[in-house]
């Protein structure tokens, strides 16, 4: 009883360092914990999830609680002709199990962020498997947050999930749209971009357009090399 004490005790404290780290740590131990799932297995997962997962207040599952009025107008799009889909920061792979159970849009229509997969041979099956591999460099140059549907792309919800796609070093570059936009909004995306990215620089043009490079590891430049890379005959012209 003791060594499951001491276990326990461990367990604890490994919750308790997880959760100190924030959202952050949290979606990359959610990536980790699934690294080397296929993607059937991944399917199974979250269907028998939600065949019990019930809200804390209500009692109901989760899929007996949607908004009735987004289903309404969802069924009233589609009697008049209309194709509807689902865009979101989340994972397709937790979504296109359920949505058209629950909200009558298929999987194919089911548009978002996507597990990392790669093709591997398993017990003389072909087999999709998560891949916890990340990337060194992700850029961002969607429309600007006042377009329909666009503002969830500058948030620290999405930059999260960026984050967590990245390897150790590496970064993330945002562009900044600021003709479209007043200075509190775009101090509003900045402080979004900031949260998830404590290290970050601001690039600008003389077209006043800018760009945040973010990371969560301290951004030296190296100025003299900036320098001589853009003093290269053409380095400029292919950099603009």
């Amino acid at each position: 009883m003791e060594g499951e004490g001491a276990v326990c005790l461990c367990a604890q404290r490994q919750l308790r360092s997880a959760l100190a780290g924030g959202e952050h740590a949290l979606v990359k131990m959610t990536m980790a914990t699934h690294a080397g799932t296929t993607t059937e297995e991944f399917e199974k997962i979250v269907t028998d999830w939600l065949a019990t997962a019930k809200h804390p207040k209500t009692g109901r599952l989760y899929t007996e609680i949607v908004y009735q009025p987004m289903l309404e107008v969802l069924s009233y799009l589609r009697a008049n002709g209309s194709k509807t889909f689902i865009v979101s920061g989340g994972g397709i792979e937790f979504m296109r199990p359920w949505t058209e159970k629950v909200y009558g849009i298929p999987r194919e229509q089911v548009i978002g962020s996507s597990i990392k997969t790669k093709y591997e041979l398993r017990d003389g099956r072909r087999e999709l498997l998560s891949n916890e591999q990340g990337y060194d460099l992700i850029t961002l140059e969607p429309p600007p947050p006042s377009a329909a549907g666009v503002a969830n792309l500058y948030s620290s919800d999405f930059y999260t999930l960026a984050h967590a796609g990245l390897r150790p070093n590496g970064f993330v570059a945002q562009w900044l749209p600021l003709p479209t936009q007043n200075d509190e909004d775009t101090r509003s995306l900045v402080r979004s971009f900031l949260y998830v990215f404590p290290y970050a620089t601001m690039w600008t043009t003389e077209l006043h357009e800018m760009l945040l490079v973010g990371s969560l590891e301290r951004i030296d430049l190296d100025v003299p090399r900036i320098v001589e890379r853009f003093s290269r005959p053409g380095g400029g012209f292919r950099l603009a």
